[in-house]
């Protein structure tokens, strides 16, 4: 009997802490600039724009110069038909790393969507002097 009841409470504390653990972990998932910027994946890779603008603008708050979370932010308010927003954020972040083989794909992407062959040629250009034999950059070029 002394056995099953020490089985029982150790059963216990060990399923308690486990619980414990698991709340850390989601509490620090949401703390941190990495944690939000992958739940925000989550949700644009199931379709919630809205949502996944909202925490990658969360993890931007909590580290401003985060690059990935940035880039993601102007992919997903393209997704979400918010072609201006995207455009400025990406301009912006142009104006920092002009040569941003990143930075330069998705704001290619966004002038094909804003009909703007001036600004989507100049951009394609740009990453063919990087990647002159990248199959990508020769649709661009095509599609502006």
């Amino acid at each position: 009997m002394k056995k099953l009841k020490f089985f029982s409470i150790f059963s216990f504390l060990f399923l308690l802490n486990g619980c414990m653990s698991d709340q850390q972990t989601v509490e620090d998932e949401f703390s941190s600039g990495d944690g939000m910027y992958r739940l925000a994946e989550n949700m644009k890779r199931n379709g919630d724009y809205v949502t996944a603008i909202r925490l990658y603008n969360q993890a931007l708050a909590i580290d401003p110069e985060y690059k990935k979370a940035q880039l993601a932010l102007a992919d997903a308010l393209l997704l979400d038909g918010k072609l201006d927003e995207s455009r400025t954020m990406l301009d912006k972040m142009l104006v920092k790393e002009p040569d941003n083989e990143e930075i330069l794909r998705e704001l290619g992407k966004v002038t094909v969507a804003q009909n703007d062959p001036a600004t989507c040629l100049k951009t394609y250009t740009a990453l063919q002097k990087n990647k002159p034999q990248d199959a990508n950059v020769f649709n661009g070029l095509g599609v502006c």
